[in-house]
């Protein structure tokens, strides 16, 4: 009898929990509008600024969309302290969807990124002025690559190894690293922790694996990460940059994986942008190539 009861309580208390359901409807408020800078400069090239704004989270993302929030007809300066520079608005077309850029490659005498150098961006669009600093960071280049045989559970697929690196980190502390990987000249891609810091391992020399970058978005193309294939080219660029870059990614990547769960800690991603959103960051960046061999 008291089973009976325990039974048929728990039925009602079941009723119950799934009788009282409500549904929730968000109305976010539509945010302030804010300018999103995307702004690099690497050693031995000239800085490129993509300027766009916000838009409101349920918004959708067309083609159409996706152009409209490019931000046109701004003054943008980059300035080493001896030199200034104002970059040119130009445009290009990327798989269907027209893309704008800033940059200086028009200008009679371009800046040049420099290793161990400053540059200051001064932005103006429309009476609205955002400024930000960034430093090119001393070189600390990889030591060598090579690759091991894939041990991923996929033993009937031989072709597949894993990149591996060795690194003698800096005596000093707050050395930042983001790391990206190319394969067959296909164009640079970066992981989905793409980031690092010393602060734990300074002065000591040690291997690690480095997986292959993503194409986000493309299920197809990332079906066998974080592997690479014997036969493959594959290129390192390892470019130091400063802590104010290394947070902002580090943020950023933090959100973008946890996307969706109720368990993440929500977190504010960090800007070096005085006035706006994004970031104003400086690449200084060595390569290493390993054609990995067939068998």
């Amino acid at each position: 009898m008291s089973t009976r009861i325990t039974y048929l309580g728990f039925l009602l208390l079941l009723v119950f929990l799934t009788g009282c359901q409500k549904i929730i409807n968000l109305n976010l408020p539509t945010p302030a509008y804010q300018l999103v800078v995307e702004g690099h400069i690497e050693n031995g090239t000239n800085p490129y600024v993509i300027l766009t704004h916000n838009a409101a989270y349920f918004s959708t993302f067309t083609p159409a969309d996706i152009a409209n929030t490019f931000v046109h007809g701004a003054l943008i300066t980059v300035s080493n302290g001896a030199q200034t520079d104002t970059l040119h608005e130009l445009s290009y077309d990327t798989a269907g969807i027209v893309a704008y850029i800033y940059t200086d490659v028009l200008s009679k005498k371009p800046i040049v990124g420099q290793v161990g150098q400053s540059y200051s961006l001064y932005i103006n669009s429309n009476g609205k002025v955002l400024t930000s600093v960034t430093t090119i960071p001393q070189l600390t280049p990889l030591d060598s690559v090579w690759v091991v045989p894939a041990n991923s559970g996929r033993s009937n697929n031989d072709s597949l190894v894993l990149l591996m690196a060795e690194y003698t980190s800096p005596p000093s502390i707050n050395v930042y690293v983001r790391y990206f990987t190319e394969t067959n000249n296909e164009g640079f891609l970066v992981d989905y922790n793409s980031v690092f810091s010393n602060q734990l391992f300074y002065g000591k020399k040690f291997s690690f694996s480095l997986n292959s970058g993503i194409q986000r978005g493309d299920t197809s193309y990332n079906h066998d990460y974080p592997y690479f294939h014997r036969g493959d080219t594959i290129t390192v660029k390892w470019s130091n940059i400063d802590q104010a870059q290394y947070t902002f990614w580090n943020t950023l990547e933090y959100v973008e994986n946890n996307q969706g769960s109720p368990f993440s800690n929500p977190i504010v991603i960090a800007t070096n942008i005085n006035g706006g959103l994004g970031i104003w960051g400086g690449y200084g960046s060595t390569y290493k190539t390993l054609i990995v061999p067939d068998n």
